[in-house]
This record gives structure tokens, sequence and C-alpha cells, in this order.
């Protein structure tokens, strides 16, 4: 699962060796959009705001399976399956509502590398009778390929509602990324996406410990899930 996103991107975007189909620009465009999906920043957590002293970190996972294999199989000539991705996740409270996020993915047999970090500000802080609602903000960037420039940036509103040990959210927005080609691949020229984002999820915390899993859908769909904790 770790090879399969570099599989496609480093071989496409490092290398003139395609496969028997030359490729074409929306074959890219295809791949774009489940690199995009894959790198966004991921808040992997309900809208409220931790507070001044509140602190999370938990590991992630990611797993989209390729919907247009043709399309990977034209751009690298390898038939492959799914994108995944691992990595950590911090969120740390600040003062007056907001919250800084950090993610730092990791693909340890390519050395490609995701970074990216977010801000959030609570519009309401939620209580027992009421959701909490949050403004989001984050940027990304894909590292580590010989083609530096896969980057973008993200917009959501949250809303989220605990209800004992077990807080559901959502979240809607836009999702912008960019991801490159080089120039002397004939056809295929750099794809800017402006894609809406969709993410359901639930926080089921146990203690200093919880389980998020969540559903993402931007230009593809993925499954994610964090493990952590959280105070």
């Amino acid at each position: 699962m770790y090879r399969s996103l570099l599989g496609a991107v480093a071989l496409l975007l490092g290398s003139s060796a395609w496969a028997q189909q030359a490729p074409t620009q929306s074959d890219f465009h295809e791949m774009a959009k489940d690199v995009v999906t894959v790198a966004g920043y991921k808040w992997l957590a309900p809208a409220e705001a931790t507070g001044l002293t509140g602190f999370s970190l938990g590991a992630y996972g990611v797993y989209l399976p390729i919907t247009d294999k043709e399309a990977y199989r034209n751009l690298s000539g390898r038939d492959l399956s799914e994108i995944g991705m691992v990595g950590l996740v911090a969120q740390k409270g600040l003062p007056f509502g907001f919250d800084l996020g950090i993610i730092y993915g990791y693909l340890p047999e390519e050395n490609v590398k995701t970074f990216g970090v977010g801000l959030q500000y609570a519009v309401l802080e939620g209580s027992v009778a009421t959701p909490a609602v949050a403004l989001r903000a984050g940027y990304h960037e894909l590292i580590g390929v010989n083609s530096p420039e896969v980057y973008g940036y993200s917009f959501d509103v949250a809303v989220s509602k605990g209800f004992a040990n077990l807080t559901p959210y959502g979240s809607i927005g836009y999702l912008r990324g960019r991801l490159n080609s080089y120039d002397d691949i004939p056809g295929i020229v750099k794809e800017d996406l402006d894609l809406m984002r969709i993410t359901l999820g639930l926080r089921a915390s146990f203690g200093l410990f919880d389980i998020t899993p969540e559903y993402e859908h931007a230009g593809s769909h993925s499954f994610n899930m964090r493990l952590g904790f959280s105070f």
C-alpha cells in the first residue's frame, strides 16, 4: 500500500517511460483527484475547541480505493488498486477559541512525506444542549518526489455534538490542490483542482484514549482512521 502513491506519481513525474498506451490528460486528471484527496489536510477531530490547555496527538492512516485503474496503468505501467498513507496528527488549543493543527505523513519505502498546518476557530464552542461549530483552514504539501510542487489548501465548516463518550461530526468545505507534471511529457500539463469536500466521522473516547474513523469525499472517496489520546 505504501508504494501505491509514489508508484504512479514518481514514475510519471520522474520518468518518460510510459506503458504501452500513452497517457492522456484525462488519465492525469483522474490520478490528481486521488492524490489531492489523500494529501489534503485532515483534522480527524470533532469541531469542539480543545481549550488553552488542551492537546491531542494521534497516529492516522488513509485508504483510498482507486476507481480508474486504467488511468494508473496508462500513467505508470502498473496495476494499482489503492493509495495509502500513514502519519501523525496533532492539535493544540490556543486562546480565544483557536486551535492549531499539524499533520505529518510518511511513506517509508519511498521516502515521500506530507506536511500540513491548520488553524481552527470555534464559532460555537458547544454545550450539553447545543452543537459545536468551527471554521477550519489548512495547507498541505507533498515532498520527496522529483517534482516538489504537489500542494494545496482547504477551508471547511465543521459541526459536532457529543453524546456520552461518542461525538459524531461532519464538515463541508473546499479543497484546492495542484499536481505538477514535467514539461517534457508530451500532452500532460499540471492539474489545478477545485473540489468540494465532505467528511463524516465519529470520535469514540475512552478516558484519555480515542479512536476516530472518518469517511471523506473530495475528488475521490477515502477512509481515514485516527488512534490517539486527548486531554
